[in-house]
């Protein structure tokens, strides 16, 4: 059967009727008995646009399209629009076994196409089927007639298609909203709430689907308890709407995500909240819903909150949202979107590391617009890639330009949306850019939000793959926030992990904070991983995360993001002395890899930081410069009235002191195993461990320990 190219249907990419029924006209006229015609019919889409807006109504015919036209690839068929809501079907097929076979098929085909558009409409179909025989019209009307039949079997199947009811947790649907009038006649103040399941669909993907009806199900139980008297529906595939008419919403909202998260026990699927003030004069039901799902999808990707109710800032943001998606390409051609830079510090020396790069909007109309603004905006409308990839031109611009002027290169670190790793494309594009400008990728160091695993796995581990084979450094970034699970440190291997500042901010008011804080750089560290704190913004934050071992520190303390000029007038400003070239950087990345609540002496030893450890370096002159010592060595050190500073001035003062730590350490050198010998302090006999971490040039660094100074603090 030779097909033509003629018009198609604007809306599904089909033909139109009048195509397949020539086309069925001319089998007839040839005598061919060979075919099926099948009338397919999408059940309630009424309902849908009424409820939803006719948007929604048209998505849910595209994906009735779209898996017609995937089955025209797999099977003999020619579909149409046949009007409205139906849809005819010319099949190939003698045998009813593969007709009720292709109906099965179109059906799960259409739940496959819904799940991959995220759509909140599943569409439901019925479908008759007929031969084709005496005429045309004959056959689409027995056809139409099995249709009808269809629907009706449908509507009688219990609960399962009930107008009204959602067969999976026995609430009202998205349906029993369209009686307005129910809602309207209270007199009441009306909240509505707008429920989201985050990653519901990636939760199904990997478990399932019974597994995920299970989450609704809890979803659901979690609702009731706190609003039981109230209406709740399930208002899409994994969204639900209550309206109450009572006072503490944000207390019962609290409440239900708390015993939601008890019910799972699963971290990466979790209740997003939206609620919105319904002013029932002005405003349909369908009005105020869309408003609390604009306030929940407000929240975008902040993890530490989980509720938000429709405000002034909710408000402006979708006043901004158009403004920015038709200035998003003028403002990338006119350099109004441009990186800050934020240094990046060594604890361990307090010496630059590197910057990260960060988009900042300065536009001449609206001010400056927040990136919490603009980048949810933009991977709504997903052109966060094209930001990122413009983003990383700037940095390499910037590598390239210092280094023309003689400038040290900075290792530079930069964000990438979970969005840009789907379809596994990214890769090659950052690749693209990387050769355009020669830039060593060792420079270039990729964030990647830790929310980026829960959303496609398969893509996220063979983009870190490819990235890490090519020479690059993939970062997990905000650690600690609402995502955090343990085992993304055990399942992937990252070169840096990013503690969120959240985490820290709660270190200072929360005890517990402190020990868990410390507990992660540590397991971290021994996982092979090197670890970075952003969010620093006091003295007491630096000593702190010194004490514990954290490689790498950002924030306020030592910079506020700033554009490219400052950032480099800032560096200039210490002439580049403390400043690590790349070959340092890897010197100290070795030495800052030592856990101190462990033994570097004995891995299997119950260490837990209890014993005073040190790391000292020596250079070619003989010189001591301690880097390290943990809170225990302090303690030692204080009881003596000695600081890092005193020790080196007495190590430099005191030649036979010095000529025997400058002993034990030549000799650790020469050994495979760590040297422990004697030494005499201020009168009392010590015995030194010591082993070497790192050559660089003429400087060796060590890990020291000293012990039997426990006894003498008791």
């Amino acid at each position: 059967m030779t097909i033509n190219k003629i018009s198609l249907d604007n809306l599904t990419g089909l033909h139109h009727r009048q195509y397949v029924q020539s086309q069925a006209q001319k089998l007839l006229n040839q005598g061919t008995r060979d075919y099926h015609l099948l009338m397919v019919d999408v059940n309630n889409l009424k309902q849908v646009n009424d409820i939803h807006g006719h948007l929604r109504g048209d998505e849910v015919l595209k994906i009735v399209g779209q898996a017609l036209q995937n089955l025209t690839i797999k099977r003999k068929l020619l579909a149409c629009r046949y009007g409205g809501d139906e849809f005819l079907v010319l099949l190939h097929s003698k045998k009813i076994q593969t007709l009720e076979k292709v109906k099965h098929e179109l059906r799960q085909e259409i739940r496959k196409i819904a799940a991959e558009m995220q759509a909140d409409t599943l569409p439901q179909v019925a479908i008759g089927s007929s031969q084709l025989g005496e005429s045309l019209k004959s056959s689409i009307k027995e056809a139409d007639q099995k249709l009808y039949a269809d629907k009706r079997h449908l509507k009688s199947n219990s609960r399962q298609l009930d107008l009204f009811i959602d067969r999976v947790t026995g609430l009202r649907n998205a349906n029993y909203l369209n009686n307005q009038q129910f809602i309207q006649t209270e007199k009441r103040q009306a909240t509505v709430i707008f429920w989201d399941i985050s990653n519901l669909q990636g939760f199904n993907k990997q478990y399932g689907y019974d597994r995920g009806n299970g989450i609704l199900k809890k979803a659901a139980e979690a609702i009731k308890v706190e609003f039981l008297d109230e209406l709740t529906v399930r208002y899409t595939e994994d969204k639900f709407v209550t309206i109450t008419f009572k006072p503490g919403v944000a207390d019962k909202v609290q409440r239900v995500c708390k015993n939601f998260n008890t019910l799972i026990k699963n971290r990466t699927v979790n209740l997003r909240v939206g609620s919105y003030q319904w002013q029932q004069k002005q405003e349909t039901v369908i009005m105020a819903v869309d408003k609390a799902r604009q306030a929940k999808n407000y929240l975008g990707q902040n993890r530490q909150e989980n509720y938000i109710a429709y405000n002034h800032e909710v408000e402006e943001y979708y006043a901004n949202k158009e403004y920015i998606l038709t200035h998003f390409n003028i403002a990338i051609q006119r350099g109004w979107i441009k990186p800050y830079f934020q240094v990046q510090i060594r604890s361990l020396t307090g010496n630059y590391a590197g910057m990260e790069a960060l988009a900042r909007w300065e536009d001449p109309q609206k001010g400056i617009i927040s990136p919490n603004v603009f980048i949810p905006i933009l991977e709504e409308a997903h052109l966060v890639e094209f930001l990122d990839l413009y983003m990383l031109e700037q940095i390499c611009q910037a590598i390239v330009s210092g280094e023309k002027y003689g400038l040290p290169i900075v290792p530079i670190s930069f964000n990438l949306s979970p969005l840009d790793l789907e379809g596994g494309k990214i890769v090659n594009k950052v690749e693209k850019v990387r050769q355009k400008y020669q830039v060593d990728p060792h420079y270039i160091k990729i964030e990647i939000l830790e929310s980026a695993m829960t959303q496609n796995e398969a893509d996220f581990r063979k983009a870190i793959t490819e990235f890490q084979q090519l020479g690059y450094e993939v970062w997990l970034d905000d650690f600690g926030s609402g995502y955090s699970s343990l085992n993304n440190l055990q399942n992937y291997k990252f070169n840096m992990v990013k503690l969120d500042r959240f985490f820290l901010q709660k270190s200072e008011t929360t005890p517990q904070a402190k020990v868990l804080i410390t507990q992660v750089v540590s397991l971290i560290k021994q996982l092979g991983m090197h670890v970075l704190c952003e969010g620093v913004e006091t003295e007491a934050q630096v000593e702190f995360l010194k004490q514990i071992g954290c490689e790498r520190l950002q924030g306020y303390y030592y910079s506020k993001p700033m554009p490219y000029e400052k950032a480099w007038n800032f560096l200039k400003k210490s002439e580049f002395k403390y400043y690590e070239s790349y070959e340092e950087g890897v010197y100290y990345d070795k030495i800052s890899q030592i856990d101190i609540l462990s033994d570097p002496f004995n891995e299997n030893s119950d260490f837990d930081g209890r014993y005073p450890l040190g790391i000292v370096q020596r250079d070619a002159q003989n010189k001591l410069s301690i880097y390290l010592l943990n809170r225990r060595y302090q303690e030692v050190m204080e009881y003596y009235n000695y600081d890092n500073q005193k020790l080196e001035e007495t190590l430099a003062k005191d030649k036979s002191l010095h000529a025997e730590v400058i002993k034990i350490l030549t000799q650790s050198e020469h050994s495979k195993t760590a040297i422990a010998a004697h030494l005499n302090f201020h009168g009392h006999d010590f015995v030194l461990r010591a082993k070497p971490l790192a050559h660089y040039q003429s400087k060796v660094t060590y890990v020291y320990m000293l012990g039997s100074l426990e006894n003498l603090m008791r």
